[in-house]
Parts: structure tokens; C-alpha cells; sequence
């Protein structure tokens, strides 16, 4: 459970990494299905809470941006850089975004999957159950077959995972009450996160089957625009926030992700010519 999770590593003949900034679960597996979707010499980080390893949390989304910029440049010391973020994710890639812009580098993509500021009348309701922390690994190593007991314990989750194939399966207890009492932080710091202004363009995947996103005016893309200079692109998806990693929904993202890529390195080009 390291802090940068490499889902497809740097070669020397690779372009600019896509560096995606885990939801409040911590982990940041749930993106390693964009692979399919993404050009073959694509590297992919995923950064991943430091409370999955059992250190420290952040007390700001402000404080783990600069952390993750560290981590950034420790992979790629100089941009264009390429951001990705679901849910809480969002928040701090957008954090992250600015960050990189203060310090004089640019920021070729800024994306965010379903990301939104936490109001005070969604706080209350943000807390999770053990199962909705199980549903935001965002993965369907599960299968489809498993059903969640809205009251299952960390115990009965350990149980479960253990009986899966795949990576979840080495998850105990402990680890569990981590990613808990994370998430349960990544609510309160996306409730006191105030959004500075980023200086360009944002893609943004909206979970379009959520009647919430429908119905709350601050739970749409257009939400960002006071922070954002440029214009937002955005996608619905016929899915609810949960499932915006499944590979159903990876396989709409992925495509979009990597077209602005492609672009992104078009640019690039142009510009050094």
C-alpha cells in the first residue's frame, strides 16, 4: 500500500504520465481499468492516502496537494502534467492543478469524475456505511453476484473480501478500520475545502443516474465554473456515483480521457516546433 500506486510505469519511450488522485477510500486501484482505453505508451500513477498505510491523515485538502505534488515531480519533474480525480479525488486534483501552476509549470489536463463540494446539508448524510466503503473500491474484481448487507460490519467486510479473487482479498480488518476512519476524514476535509481559481479548461464526468446530480444545483459540472477560467467540458454517464469505475463506465471515460491526451500532446508538439 504504497503512496504512488504505478498502474502502468514510465519507460524511456513513454509520454507524459496520467496521474489520478484517489476518491476517499484512499485507493487508487479503481483506475487501473482506463488501461484499456489509454494509448499503450501512457504511463498511469495512482496516488493513494497515507492513512491506507496507516500513517497520518492530512488536516487540509490544501496539505495533501502539496504532498501529492511532491509525489508528482518526483515521477515527473517537469510538465505538462495530467490530472485525474474521482470524487474527493477531484477536489484535490483541482488543489493539485493550482499548485503546480504557482510554482510556474503547466497543467495540461485537468479532469474530475463526479467531483463535488461537500455542503452543509450533505455532511450528516456523507458518513458511510461499511458497505458503501466496500462499493467505492470502485473495481468489479467483487463480481456482480455479491449483494451488501447495509449493516455489515468491518469484520463481515473482511470476510467477503477474503472470498473474492483479486487484490481486496488481501485486506484485513485493520486495514479496513484505516480506510474507514479515512473516508470518515475525506468527508470533513471536502466540507471545509473553498476552491481557489484554476487558469484553464476542465473535463468533467458527471454520474448522471444519481437523482441527486439532477435535482442539487451545486451537484453539477457547471458548479465549477467560478473556479475555473477556461470552459467545462462535460459527459454524463448512465451510472450513479459508485459505479464510475466500473468497466462499463471506464469504457465511456477512457476513450474521452484519451482523445484529450492525444491532444493534449498535439499541442506539445506544436509548440516546441
Amino acid at each position: 500500500l504504497e503512496p504512488i500506486l504505478p498502474i502502468r510505469a514510465r519507460t524511456a519511450a513513454s509520454r507524459a504520465p496520467l496521474f489520478c488522485i484517489h476518491p476517499a477510500i484512499g485507493l487508487a486501484w479503481c483506475y487501473s481499468g482506463l488501461l484499456a482505453h489509454l494509448a499503450p505508451n501512457r504511463p498511469v500513477y495512482g496516488l493513494q492516502a497515507p492513512h491506507v498505510a496507516g500513517a497520518e491523515g492530512f488536516d487540509s485538502i490544501g496539505e495533501a496537494a502539496e504532498s501529492y505534488v511532491a509525489h508528482i515531480k518526483s515521477i515527473q519533474p517537469q510538465g505538462p502534467y495530467h490530472l485525474l480525480g474521482w470524487s474527493l479525488g477531484g477536489l484535490i486534483a483541482h488543489e493539485v492543478a493550482i499548485q503546480l501552476q504557482q510554482a510556474g509549470d503547466e497543467v495540461a489536463l485537468l479532469s474530475m469524475m463526479d467531483s463535488y463540494q461537500l455542503s452543509d446539508e450533505w455532511l450528516e448524510h456523507a458518513i458511510p456505511t461499511v458497505a458503501e466503503i466496500i462499493g467505492e473500491f470502485g473495481s468489479d474484481a467483487l463480481g456482480d453476484d455479491v449483494e451488501f448487507d447495509q449493516s455489515m460490519s468491518l469484520r463481515d467486510a473482511a470476510e467477503l473480501l477474503r472470498s473474492r479473487p483479486g487484490p481486496f482479498a488481501a485486506l484485513t480488518v485493520e486495514h479496513l478500520e484505516r480506510l474507514y476512519a479515512g473516508y470518515a476524514n475525506g468527508t470533513v476535509l471536502a466540507h471545509g475545502f473553498r476552491p481557489r481559481t484554476f487558469n484553464g479548461d476542465l473535463l468533467f464526468f458527471t454520474a448522471g443516474d444519481d437523482e441527486i446530480n439532477r435535482t442539487d444545483p451545486t451537484r453539477r459540472a457547471a458548479a465549477w465554473q467560478p473556479f475555473i477560467t477556461g470552459t467545462i467540458q462535460n459527459h454524463d454517464l448512465r451510472c450513479k456515483h459508485s459505479a464510475m469505475t466500473t468497466p462499463e463506465s471506464l469504457a465511456v471515460i477512457g476513450p474521452v480521457l484519451n482523445e484529450h491526451l492525444e491532444a493534449a500532446a498535439a499541442r506539445a508538439r506544436e509548440a516546441r516546433q
